[in-house]
């Protein structure tokens, strides 16, 4: 693994920013149940239409804005795996034509284009999953755990213990 994190140098501003459109993305997300309680407590509950429609506009607006930010990180993890992948390709193929007769001899051909490809396009796969789903995780803990004790703080004892289970 050490030996592919070179790899990254050149895309690690795409992945800041890919972290960045992650955040707000996974923020939005968590938003959005707070509108929704304030739809049903302080709209339905007091027959206000405009706490509403303010509140369903405020939604709408966040979902679009976490939309958005779902599309920009699906398009960066897809274009830095994309570009890793072909560095990483361009590497095998460059070791490859530098090997001797005797080093061919030891490769079937059909071992050397699976490496070059299928392999290649597996740790491709990996990389976006893990851009874009793994990178979530993290941020969508913190921020659920910031918002359970914000809005229960009397029940937070059962994160923790929630919590501890899981690490054990």
């Amino acid at each position: 693994m050490k030996k592919l994190v070179k790899y990254f140098k050149p895309y690690i501003w795409q992945i800041l920013i890919l972290v960045i459109f992650t955040y707000i993305q996974v923020m939005a997300n968590l938003r959005l149940p707070d509108y929704m309680a304030k739809i049903v407590n302080e709209g339905i509950i007091s027959k206000d239409n405009s706490v509403i429609y303010n509140n369903g506009l405020m939604m709408l607006l966040v979902t679009l804005a976490g939309a958005a930010c779902a599309i920009i990180v699906g398009f960066l993890a897809v274009k830095i795996a994309t570009g890793f992948a072909k560095d990483i390709r361009k590497k095998t193929f460059e070791k490859v034509e530098s090997f001797s007769i005797n080093e061919f001899n030891k490769f079937s051909t059909s071992s050397l284009i699976t490496r070059s490809t299928n392999d290649i396009q597996q740790i491709q796969m990996v990389l976006i999953m893990l851009l874009r789903l793994a990178l979530m995780a993290p941020f969508m803990a913190f921020g659920a755990l910031q918002k359970a004790l914000e809005n229960a703080p009397s029940l937070s004892w059962i994160i923790v213990v929630a919590a501890a289970t899981m690490f054990a």
